[in-house]
């Protein structure tokens, strides 16, 4: 890593300051020469740093007034950060749940930012567009807008993913897949299953790669063989989809007494083709999906992983602050944990011995209950 120059490093931690509230919003600064003495250095490098901030938006200078701090509202988009979302207002529960992390962890290091509804449209924004007008920035997912990280790394600018689903090089937060598909194929298991089947969208498709190698753990640590039989493709974004593969797949093979699903929505679709051929989700066929938001019905009902959005997108602002305080950093993914809650949709294997006990200490650190 580059050596930051003296001027950089001051602005850096006077920049801390600011968002910590060492210097309240309005309030004037210490002077050039007080700064000079507590960094051992001289005013002409302290003058530097202070129009690094200036020029980003978070200080005012003025002659015979001093240096005053910027309130968050009156600051300029140069010193914001900007928060970036396909389509600019996002329609979808988890992208906004993601945003109102970014915005609450801004909000509390006192660090002006800005919903981007200019950027809205991948194909017209530009990495020297972000640059240009941002202090930093926020992806919430960042489809598509993936094909601009490399050259934002490449120039050192700050900026974090918040719920990272591809397998790419890029800073950001993300679920681990793998982990979570195995959690829910281990439970299965645990309770007698093993005709057990896995409901995904294609594997070069976002996070289902993971999520299938993390259901060949799941089986391998139970000992039970993986097949490719095992293994139900949904290329629709949707129930629907979901739905259709499952009544074709139930049409040449016996039914699964367990199914994981890649999303809710996708055991949505299961359960319908499921309760068509007249089987109960729960008794005949034990049902896991993960993000506890697309599925449609009782809230109560389906075992689920809950998808931490909130806490994606709070977690990519605060390591954006990081880098933003401290200077530039390495690619770094920071794993967000979800929550099994089980529910009405799992229980023991019908065909496994009677009197088998739910279990519980499996799942018990991992998971939450309702």
């Amino acid at each position: 890593m580059q050596r930051l120059l003296v001027e950089d490093q001051i602005a850096s931690e006077l920049r801390r300051r600011i968002a910590d509230g060492v210097y309240a919003p309005g309030a004037v600064m210490p002077t050039e020469r007080d700064f000079a003495r507590e960094f051992s250095t001289s005013r002409t490098t302290v003058s530097k740093a202070l129009r690094r901030l200036e020029a980003m938006g978070f200080v005012d200078q003025a002659p015979g007034r001093g240096t005053r701090v910027i309130p968050v509202r009156d600051r300029s988009s140069r010193g914001a950060v900007a928060i970036i979302v396909v389509g600019g207002m996002p329609e979808k529960a988890g992208p906004a749940h993601a945003i109102q992390g970014m915005e609450a962890a801004l909000t509390q290091r006192g660090q002006h930012f800005q919903l981007a509804l200019d950027f809205k449209d991948p194909d017209r924004v530009t990495a020297e567009m972000i640059r240009e007008r941002y202090a930093g920035a926020l992806f919430v997912q960042a489809l598509g807008y993936e094909n601009l990280l490399p050259a934002l790394d490449e120039s050192r600018y700050p900026y974090v993913v918040a719920g990272l689903e591809k397998r790419i090089e890029a800073t950001c937060t993300w679920v681990d897949h793998r982990k979570t598909t195995r959690t829910a194929t281990r439970v299965l298991t645990a309770m007698g299953h093993q005709r057990i089947a896995l409901l995904i969208r294609p594997p070069e498709m976002f996070f289902y790669r993971e999520a299938l190698e993390g259901f060949q753990d799941g089986l391998a640590d139970a000992g039970i063989p993986f097949s490719e039989d095992r293994v139900i493709l949904s290329p629709a974004p949707d129930a629907l989809g979901a739905y259709r593969r499952m009544r074709e797949y139930l049409e040449g093979h016996p039914s699964p007494t367990g199914i994981v699903a890649g999303r809710d929505y996708m055991a949505q679709g299961a359960a319908e083709a499921l309760e068509e051929r007249g089987l109960v989700i729960g008794r005949d066929v034990s049902l896991i999906g993960f993000d506890d938001v697309t599925w449609p019905r009782s809230k109560e009902f389906l075992t689920t992983f809950s998808e931490p959005n909130y806490e994606l997108g709070e977690a990519a602002a605060e390591m954006l602050m990081e880098r933003l305080i401290s200077g530039w950093r390495p690619i770094e993914r920071r794993e967000v944990g979800a929550a099994l809650i089980l529910r009405r949709s799992v229980g023991p294997c019908p065909e496994s011995a009677p009197g088998s006990p739910r279990p519980l200490r499996l799942v018990a650190q991992a998971a939450s209950f309702e």
